[in-house]
């Protein structure tokens, strides 16, 4: 619905979900740096500023709205794929760049899929563009303080896997990719 484009991603927000439809990003090594996690959770002044002009029925999440819900703040550009300056790690804890998530899929099976994506760069000496976000295809209920922002039930996650001298272009039906979709549920399966 609303394109946000910035140096560190691209990603597309739906303001009736309250959360992101999906967001792309490069990861090369030139994005990951000594720069340790900031936690600056907070809210994009610039979709806040955007809906207020546009559409004042619709406020941009900010940091405290999944308090009490026990779903994560679940990144979907990682805080560890940004990590060459202080700003591009900042960037990554914009709420808009949230969607929520059990602990299960985002500290577990979502950060494994994260840690090997960086191997890749870093290990393998490749570069990857990733496109990911939720998916509401089951009714996983409302989080929030006015229950209106939308619960995933699931995450999807797209990677192409290119050399460093590839760029988008070069993308085709060869190119090595992992595409997964996770279920947004506890440990045993559950909602």
């Amino acid at each position: 619905e609303i394109i946000i484009s910035r140096d560190q991603y691209v990603l597309s927000y739906n303001k009736i979900n309250r959360a992101p439809n999906w967001v792309a990003w490069k990861l090369d090594a030139n994005q990951l740096g000594p720069v340790t996690r900031t936690n600056s959770f907070k809210e994009d002044s610039d979709l806040e500023n955007y809906l207020a002009k546009n559409d004042a029925n619709f406020k941009a999440v900010d940091e405290t709205e999944y308090k009490g819900s026990c779903f994560d703040r679940g990144h979907q550009v990682p805080s560890a794929d940004r990590t060459a300056s202080v700003e591009d790690n900042h960037s990554t804890f914009l709420m808009s760049n949230m969607v929520p998530q059990t602990p299960y899929l985002n500290q577990i099976i979502w950060q494994k899929l994260e840690n090997f994506t960086r191997d890749l760069i870093r290990k393998q000496n490749k570069k990857v563009y990733v496109v990911a976000g939720p998916i509401y295809d089951d009714n996983f209920g409302m989080i929030g303080p006015k229950k209106d922002i939308r619960v995933p039930s699931k995450s999807f996650k797209v990677i192409f896997i290119l050399d460093p001298n590839q760029n988008p272009e070069d993308i085709n039906t060869n190119t090595p990719n992992i595409s997964v979709v996770m279920p947004n549920t506890l440990k045993d399966g559950s909602k």
